[in-house]
């Protein structure tokens, strides 16, 4: 997202690897100020399957009735007619669990196992080679189209790589594809830099109880950040106190939710709690977008 989208709200929303392990997480904290910083903890689990996440086990009731066209598809790809087959390194991590079963369905005989390898292998090289990453990703879709973990690899890429069109896109066929919630974070801050938050709140809300409560969370400052866009910075507000910005164990999350809440109360006039929560901050990670400019704390380290 520009820095038009993040002045006063939640930028990149945070949390984001996909069940497939392509992508991972990393997203930026909020603010124009923090322009494009990206975390560290990317979240990408190559092997799939951590408790809230089984991407792309859905859509199978429709799969059966494509497997033709996509075997004449995959054959396509074969010949020549798609994306150029990218060097696919045999030793590359193995893709196991719900996103592991949704590409065998969904890929033609014999390429599931390829298929597999280019995401988990765009997961390894994304933040070094995005470019490469890409390659990867686009012949997997080539080759298996109807693969909802396929499709949830190349949005969660695009949204680390801030193309937020092909993120909202794919993401959207990853969601009608698996019939899951668990990346609509990711969605709606896409449709949201994108100038199209009509339907912020309805895909968080529709997240509740039916993804972790980390990416739920992740959700709400998204959300926060859209009422925030509007100029509705009191609601905004409003939202991230009843997510809870006193927790008794501090998450990664929780230093968004104080960097956005900084933004906010700095909008209200209230300067001084907009202190707190930028030191709050500094005391877990000083280096989070620019928490140590604001707080001037490079002025004190050269004195």
């Amino acid at each position: 997202m520009t820095g038009e989208h993040g002045a006063h709200g939640a930028g990149r929303a945070g949390g984001g690897g996909s069940a497939s392990g392509a992508g991972g997480g990393g997203g930026r904290s909020g603010g124009d100020r923090g322009g494009r910083g990206r975390r560290e903890d990317k979240g990408g689990q190559r092997g799939g399957a951590s408790p809230d996440r089984g991407g792309g086990s859905g859509g199978r009731a429709t799969q059966g009735a494509e497997r033709g066209s996509q075997r004449g598809r995959g054959s396509a790809t074969r010949r020549g007619s798609g994306p150029a087959k990218p060097h696919i390194p045999e030793d590359a991590p193995r893709l196991t669990g719900p996103a592991w079963r949704d590409v065998q369905h969904a890929a033609p005989p014999g390429t599931g196992p390829e298929v597999a390898r280019a995401i988990t292998t765009a997961s390894e090289v994304l933040d070094e080679d995005p470019a490469r990453a890409r390659a990867l990703l686009d012949w997997a879709k080539s080759v298996a189209p109807r693969s909802a973990a396929v499709r949830e690899a190349i949005g969660v890429a695009a949204y680390r790589l801030d193309d937020f069109e092909t993120a909202a896109q794919e993401l959207s066929h990853y969601r009608r594809m698996s019939g899951r919630e668990d990346q609509n974070h990711l969605l709606a801050d896409s449709l949201r830099a994108t100038g199209r938050p009509e339907k912020v709140r309805e895909l968080i809300e529709a997240m509740q109880d039916r993804a972790h409560p980390q990416r739920q969370i992740e959700g709400w400052i998204v959300y926060a950040g859209a009422l925030a866009d509007r100029g509705d910075d009191l609601r905004a507000l409003a939202v991230l106190e009843r997510v809870g910005l006193e927790p008794d164990n501090i998450e990664p999350h929780h230093l968004r939710l104080w960097y956005v809440a900084a933004d906010l109360c700095e909008r209200l006039g209230e300067h001084e709690r907009a202190q707190d929560y930028l030191q709050a901050i500094a005391a877990f990670d000083s280096e989070l977008l620019d928490v140590a400019e604001r707080l001037h704390l490079d002025d004190d380290s050269e004195a």
